[in-house]
């Protein structure tokens, strides 16, 4: 493998290794966002009527809230639509790196 085999290899692994990051931080910003949520408003309900009460309650009032937006909105569908993109997106570039490297390999054998 010659000198821009290996720079387009690398620059790859860049790109994939970017876009993978990004997919992750998506998908676990949502995670965490919900259970931030879930948190605040247990603290909230937790002043009331305490917290062995407020955990339970608040948990199915979230569960609730998020069939309640899954059911009568598309978000969960546009959010993985979104996430998809993004991984598509990187998987798109990464190919097209590699059709980039593959003419000056092919001259290289012949």
């Amino acid at each position: 493998m010659n000198f821009e085999g290996i720079v387009t290899r690398i620059l790859q692994f860049v790109v994939l290794s970017f876009f993978t990051y990004v997919v992750f931080v998506w998908y676990g910003a949502t995670a965490l966002l919900l259970l931030a949520t879930w948190v605040q408003f247990a603290g909230i309900v937790g002043v009331i009527t305490g917290m062995f009460i407020a955990l339970p309650l608040t948990l199915f009032l979230m569960v609730f809230f998020c069939f309640y937006i899954m059911r009568s909105t598309r978000f969960f569908e546009v959010f993985d639509d979104i996430g998809r993109s993004l991984f598509r997106l990187g998987y798109r570039s990464v190919m097209r790196i590699s059709r980039k490297e593959a003419p000056s390999e092919s001259v290289q054998q012949s």
